[in-house]
């Protein structure tokens, strides 16, 4: 058994991939606004399984941000 669980959620420009377990393949688990299933699967290089519990993500808020950009990543590492 592996140590940890390893990745258990891939955040993309499109959406929320999840994984329950450390032996279970990601699933798209949350769109975010206006974004497609299709599209989403699309940009995937595999066969992608859809939650039947599919979201849409919930969008920051002002806090979220702020803290992301003056707290978080003040370099603009991650943020551009």
């Amino acid at each position: 058994m592996p140590r940890g669980r390893g990745v258990t959620k891939v955040f993309t420009s499109l959406g929320v991939l999840s994984r329950r377990g450390p032996f279970d393949e990601l699933e798209l688990t949350s769109v975010h606004a206006g974004v497609t299933v299709d599209e989403v699967r699309a940009a995937t290089g595999w066969d992608l399984i859809v939650s039947p519990e599919l979201t849409v993500t919930e969008p920051p808020t002002a806090h979220e941000i702020d803290l992301l950009r003056n707290e978080i990543d003040k370099v603009r590492l991650y943020l551009r």
